[in-house]
């Protein structure tokens, strides 16, 4: 369970910076798809 919270704040944060560099547009970091499947992408992982 802390693993998962862990990975959670640290995608939250990415997403965070993301958004605030204004590279984001909506899109996840990694894969290019939207970033409600980009988590679960990294949770498969």
């Amino acid at each position: 369970p802390s693993e998962t919270q862990a990975m959670l704040a640290t995608l939250a944060a990415l997403r965070r910076t993301c958004l605030f560099s204004g590279r984001g547009g909506g899109r996840g970091l990694w894969t290019g798809r939207p970033q409600s499947e980009s988590w679960r992408d990294l949770l498969l992982l």
